[in-house]
């Protein structure tokens, strides 16, 4: 994979374009939970379900989400969805530890988004919960029919974006619980999420040194353009091709990322719950150092995140033990299957046994 790292540049131009990104939430799901919350004062355990029956009745701004919902973009390709599953499943072991110690950081970058997680509490108090609960969403979108509609994957991704509008909801209607001008939980805070969760896995391997090809790399990018959209992200903040999105990313981080005190605490916090815990078991200084290696040298500075030079070693080791991995799925005919897999299976085993018995419900 030829490296595509974002580079500085003059984001002003696309600042003023999707300036009133910032002040539009998601509208679909926002009027279809405001219709549904309009009948009851609490939504029931399941608010999708809620809004079926709604629709079903009648309910237009529940009928609207809905019909978007289950129409599947022209543009979504099965087979580009499968590779790109696959990329996922065949390093789900380092993918866990990109998705966990790179991207994560990432969205607690942004001011505004840090706002909105110590308003919910749930990466204050419970965070070894919610990553368990990111972790099977990603684990759903990856069975073999998903995340097209009434898959477990797609029922999931609308799950969470319903979760995302009644946040949104919550932190509205708080007195001075929401310093900032437009929405909380925007389309840029979600365009950048959304990328982060693409770009971040495919920059996290190569800098871990496992190499993929520009097909593997595009595909992976195809299966989050429609995850992407099922979260409610606009279209035009929808990438189309892998390069539009490293370029996406490039401006939105530039224009978001702002960590403050609440960004540094939830990344300290982040480091504290996994120390010698599941799914690594490994101890928060080996975990900082690799935080380090996934991140941009500025904003892990930004975020407190510093690591010393025998920890930073043992990363360098790893990378270089990729490295030579790489051509076991040259020399070893149907390797690449079997580690797919195996590895994928792993996944699910270790999403399911963190999850525990309590199911996920992403809920606010």
């Amino acid at each position: 994979m030829q490296q595509r790292m974002p580079t500085d540049g003059d984001v002003t131009p696309f600042l003023q374009l999707f300036q009133n990104k910032l002040h539009c939430g998601d509208p679909l799901a926002d009027e279809a939970l405001a219709s549904i919350l309009s009948n009851q004062s609490h939504p029931s355990q399941d608010a999708l379900q809620t809004i079926r029956e709604a629709a079903a009745k009648g309910d237009r701004a529940c009928r609207d989400f809905l019909e978007a919902i289950y129409e599947v973009p022209s543009w979504v390709d099965p087979d580009a969805l499968a590779v790109g599953k696959d990329v996922f499943k065949r390093y789900s072991i380092f993918a866990m530890a990109i998705m966990v110690l790179g991207t994560l950081p990432r969205t607690y970058a942004p001011a505004r988004s840090a706002t909105v997680l110590i308003h919910t509490g749930r990466l204050h108090q419970d965070i070894l919960r919610r990553l368990y609960e990111t972790a099977t969403m990603v684990d759903h979108i990856l069975q073999a029919d998903a995340p097209y509609p009434d898959s477990q994957g797609f029922q999931t991704i609308i799950r969470v974006r319903l979760m995302h509008a009644m946040v949104r909801r919550h932190v509205l209607n708080r007195q001075d619980a929401w310093p900032y001008p437009g929405q909380p939980i925007s389309q840029l805070e979600m365009a950048l999420v959304g990328s982060c969760f693409c770009v971040n896995l495919l920059d996290g391997l190569q800098r871990l040194g496992i190499s993929l090809s520009d097909a593997e790399c595009q595909a992976y990018q195809s299966l989050w353009r429609y995850a992407n959209h099922l979260m409610g992200v606009d279209k035009d903040l929808l990438a189309t091709s892998l390069d539009e999105e490293y370029d996406l990313y490039q401006k939105l981080s530039q224009i978001l990322w702002q960590p403050n005190q609440q960004s540094r605490q939830l990344t300290s916090n982040l480091f504290d719950a996994l120390h010698w815990q599941a799914p690594f078991y490994l101890p928060a200084p080996l975990l900082r150092a690799l935080a380090v290696a996934l991140l941009e040298p500025d904003l892990a500075v930004s975020l407190g995140v510093s690591s010393s030079a025998i920890w930073r070693l043992a990363v360098g080791a790893l990378t270089s033990f990729n490295h030579v991995a790489n051509f076991r799925n040259q020399l070893i005919p149907g390797c690449k299957r079997l580690e797919t897999r195996y590895w994928g299976g792993y996944f699910t085993k270790v999403v399911r046994k963190g999850i525990g018995a309590q199911a996920a419900t992403y809920r606010a």
